[in-house]
């Protein structure tokens, strides 16, 4: 995130950016639509299998501060 608008509730010192934040900045979002997000783009952009997809987007997003420890 680089300018106040990436950031959730335009406060540059929120850990969640504006697509997984209300406009006070709250997290919005779960887990999982953050996962079927991922795993319908790297389907889509990267030809990968839905299966193998949703694997690498359930370790990716894991790794997200807001959703560490979720796999």
């Amino acid at each position: 995130m680089e300018k106040a608008s990436d950031f959730g509730g335009n406060k540059v010192d929120n850990a969640y950016c504006v697509f997984c934040s209300d406009e006070n900045g709250n997290l919005s979002v779960s887990f999982e639509d953050v996962v079927n997000f991922y795993t319908k783009d790297f389907v889509k952009r990267r030809g990968l299998d839905s299966t193998r997809a949703k694997q690498i987007a359930s370790e990716t997003v894991a790794r997200f501060p807001a959703w560490s420890g979720n796999s």
